[in-house]
């Protein structure tokens, strides 16, 4: 009988060890695999909602014309009811409660609605804000659904009078914004 020499030895461990190490390699890249899905997760919707409203600010909506790319806030901000451009929207909902020129649950109302609209897809979801327990604006069938996520985030802020240059501070306030199927 002959015997195998040294090198076809190490040849033949080198050889296993390779196919083991590729397999090993082959079965990780073809576990993973992309999950598409066919409808966005409520809870998704109900993030990117909250995160819209606490990072984008009225100044980036808003020019110093007060030329909106929303309606709504362009008559705001044309009616002088927006005493803090540098704030978010998120935070603008907080101010609502303290400043006189603005009607909270009207003007709160007709602010969030248009928001929503142009933010997610109002025939498959329906939305609520709540400032500090007072609901501002709400869609019917929240108690029907089975679904519902809620998000929520402390809003506090400042703004000036301009006619006596005293700073108003208010807050912190609890937001909450609901989103349902």
């Amino acid at each position: 009988m002959r015997r195998i020499s040294k090198k076809a030895y190490f040849f033949l461990m080198d050889v296993i060890f390779a196919v083991v190490i590729l397999t090993i390699g082959y079965m990780m890249i073809s576990s993973n695999r992309i999950i598409s899905y066919d409808e966005v997760p409520l809870a998704l919707v109900a993030e990117n909602t909250m995160n819209l409203l606490s990072t984008v600010n009225i100044n980036d909506l808003c020019d110093d014309a007060c030329i909106c790319s929303n309606e709504v806030l362009e008559d705001f901000c044309n009616s002088g009811k927006i005493l803090n451009k540098e704030q978010s929207l998120l935070d603008y909902f907080g101010e609502m409660k303290k400043n006189p020129l603005v009607d909270e649950q009207t003007d709160g109302e007709r602010l969030f609605s248009s928001l929503i609209n142009e933010s997610i897809r109002t025939d498959i979801f329906n939305a609520e804000l709540v400032v500090e327990g007072d609901t501002i604006y709400t869609d019917e069938g929240k108690d029907s659904s089975l679904n519902l996520i809620s998000t929520k985030k402390i809003g506090f802020g400042f703004y000036e009078d301009l006619g006596t240059g005293n700073v108003e501070y208010w807050g912190p306030y609890l937001i909450e914004v609901n989103i349902w199927e």
